[in-house]
């Protein structure tokens, strides 16, 4: 059983922390990280973020798990699922683009079987992301994804298609004055950070207005870092969920033309 000592601040199995034999070390040491997953006091994958740190700043501290299924669009390594799963969710799934990650699955199955986590992985896109397909699940989680999207419109509409109760996302956001209407700045290069993959920044009124055309209400907004907010969201009975209709012609043509000038 996986759990999480939050004093420690480690994943316990079993009740015990970790053990990682010698090779089994090499092993870890060997493989590129984006998550700090820490497997005992003394032992961490040397990854980019260290998601103890980020729990307050993505409001995972506050989540009731307890019983929920969780999905985790753009998951990597997974630190936000293993700690979903360990705060007891029922059913835990990763889904990423293997293409877009400098480790591929390594570091994830390696955490999956040391953690001894019962975490699914599915490989998709967000953009291919369907309830049919894919599942729907009570939490959705997303975090550093949007700001990458070059349809951050589209992105925010396929992760709220498999939500069923809630949205938990992180991102870049452009912390503009509350008179200024929704809007969405596109980078051409690498203006944001010097990074050439980041393409959008939204404003905290697009994003409510993102979210509440697919049904859904902000229940709750964290900003931390300069530039940065978590979003938690709920799903909602509103005027866009009455005219499903509407919304569901809007949505196929939404994604028909973006399919179109994929294969153009």
């Amino acid at each position: 059983m996986l759990t999480f000592d939050r004093n420690k601040k480690h994943f316990l199995v079993n009740g015990a922390a970790v053990e990682l034999q010698p090779d089994e070390l090499d092993e870890m040491n060997s493989i590129r990280w984006w998550h700090q997953i820490p497997f005992s006091p003394e032992v961490k994958s040397q990854g980019f973020s260290n998601g103890v740190n980020h729990l307050g700043d993505y409001l995972l501290s506050e989540m009731q798990f307890e019983g929920k299924s969780v999905a985790d669009i753009g998951c990597w390594d997974g630190f936000q699922l293993f700690y979903a799963e360990a705060q007891g969710a029922s059913k835990v799934v990763g889904i990423d683009d293997l293409s877009q990650r400098h480790s591929g699955g390594q570091a994830r199955e390696f955490a999956k079987r040391k953690l001894q986590s019962k975490v699914e992985f599915l490989n998709s896109n967000v953009y291919d992301l369907s309830p049919n397909e894919h599942g729907t699940y009570d939490v959705v989680m997303m975090f550093g994804v949007i700001y990458h999207l070059v349809h951050p419109m589209l992105g925010i509409e396929k992760a709220c298609s498999i939500a069923k109760e809630q949205i938990l996302f992180a991102t870049h956001f452009l912390d503009s004055s509350p008179e200024i209407p929704p809007l969405c700045v596109l980078y051409e290069n690498d203006e944001l950070e010097g990074d050439n993959s980041n393409w959008s920044c939204p404003n905290f009124a697009w994003l409510k207005s993102a979210l509440a055309i697919q049904g859904f209400e902000i229940k709750k907004a964290n900003k931390y870092a300069l530039d940065r907010v978590t979003i938690h969201a709920q799903r909602v009975e509103n005027q866009h969920t009455r005219n499903a209709k509407l919304n569901s012609f809007r949505d196929t043509t939404m994604i028909d033309e973006f399919h179109s000038k994929q294969k153009s």
